[in-house]
């Protein structure tokens, strides 16, 4: 029925596609209360070595979601339980030790039509006072949980300075297999 087409969709499942930057500006809508900004890729242009800036770019404002602050908050309490709650968190094992920030965060996996499945993980930090929002995608890897956390720990650890924590164990068990998988036939 139409009902459960939507319930699928909402929570991500059924025939919903997105992109990676999709899913970035969801985790960033939701850590800033619902604010859209127009996405850029060069922050800046020069400034390096002493060479003057000759380009730097501006937020620009694409329009406000109008949901109360309640409504934001409840999300954004979740996607924090997700890092933090040991009961209840599929990324609480990568995250439970970070100093210094936390990680509000949402994992996923998509199925790939193969053995192994796209791992995903959406994420913002600090809770407290949102400065950055990733979106990871591993294709053809494990759980969001497993892949996709782990290297948005690694990002997020070298953008807040920290360091020390190493990838999951099963990362080295073995050799690195490439993908036998013609060009064109990933999605991507």
């Amino acid at each position: 029925t139409s009902v459960e087409m939507a319930i699928n969709n909402a929570i991500g499942q059924g025939e919903l596609q997105a992109t990676i930057i999709q899913m970035a500006r969801v985790s960033a809508i939701i850590a800033n209360g619902g604010t859209v900004y127009r996405p850029y890729l060069v922050q800046q242009v020069g400034g390096v070595d002493g060479t003057p800036v000759t380009f730097e770019a501006q937020p620009q404002i694409e329009r406000e979601l109008e949901l109360g602050d309640e409504v934001w908050q409840i999300v954004r309490e979740g996607m924090c339980g997700v890092t933090t709650s040991e009961e209840l968190g599929t990324a609480f094992a990568t995250f439970r030790d970070v100093q210094g920030y936390t990680v509000c965060g949402k994992t996923g996996t998509a199925q790939s039509g193969r053995i192994e499945p796209h791992g995903w993980f959406i994420s913002f930090a600090p809770a407290d006072n949102p400065q950055i929002a990733i979106a990871v995608m591993a294709e053809f890897a494990r759980e969001g949980s497993e892949v996709a956390a782990p290297i948005t720990r690694r990002i997020m650890d070298a953008y807040f300075g920290q360091s020390g924590w190493l990838y999951p164990d099963w990362w080295n068990e073995g050799p690195y297999v490439p993908l036998n998988i013609p060009v064109g036939e990933t999605g991507g």
